[in-house]
């Protein structure tokens, strides 16, 4: 394990770095040595920690990243967001949300497929199955993709929203901490959409309101 003093000031050079400016070669260093971390470091810690540098950086970076570049930071959201420990795949969540702002729609669209697929990795028959761990990390990180997605729209409902708040629901009774984000982002959901409620539930299908009704009794609540 690393020194205290030496991880604290290493996560304070992370932050640093997130923020200054880099000619377009140095950026793509950057990212492939934060793919490299978010992949193979031992310690979860720094594996977390490239959550806290792609924020700012991709946000400050997002007009002049090639679209390999931000392809390829994706990627590494995507290896964080299934990382064995709950704590690196939670630190994504805001970074994907940030992502889904600032991307095409059809990068949008990309990455809602790939995080419904990973949402929908079957769990295993056991608990104490070898595979449990790996499949539950799978879902968890799917359900808080799809959780960022929704709240990259605080104020609105765009017509891809509705189908996946659908999803999202659908995992109210999986095994925590899966069911954990479902309730927290329709709550959130609500919470941020309630002042023009009626207008919100317009974009929903009467279909999809009452699966989506039928499946959380947090947002059930709320109708």
């Amino acid at each position: 394990a690393r020194a205290p003093e030496l991880r604290n000031t290493a996560k304070i050079a992370t932050l640093a770095l997130s923020h200054q400016p880099l000619a377009a070669a140095p950026d793509a260093a950057l990212l492939a040595a934060v793919a490299a971390v978010a992949r193979t470091d031992g310690e979860w810690r720094a594996r977390g920690a490239m959550a806290a540098l792609l924020g700012p950086f991709l946000f400050r970076m997002q007009f002049a990243l090639r679209p390999n570049e931000l392809a390829g930071a994706t990627a590494t959201l995507l290896v964080m967001l299934v990382d064995p420990q709950q704590e690196v795949r939670e630190a994504c969540l805001p970074l994907i949300s940030g992502l889904a702002r600032i991307t095409t729609d059809g990068a949008r669209a990309q990455l809602q497929a790939q995080l419904s697929a990973l949402a929908s990795t079957p769990l295993a028959a056991s608990r104490g199955a070898a595979e449990h761990g790996a499949r539950v990390a799978q879902r968890h990180g799917g359900v808080l993709g799809l959780a960022a997605l929704v709240r990259s729209s605080p104020y609105a409902v765009p017509a891809w929203l509705p189908p996946v708040l659908e999803l999202l629901v659908g995992h109210a009774n999986d095994p925590f901490p899966v069911n954990k984000e479902v309730k927290a982002t329709v709550a959130e959901f609500k919470r941020t959409h309630q002042d023009n409620w009626e207008e919100c539930c317009a974009a929903f299908s009467e279909e999809q309101l009452s699966r989506i009704l039928d499946n959380s009794s947090a947002l059930a609540h709320y109708a």
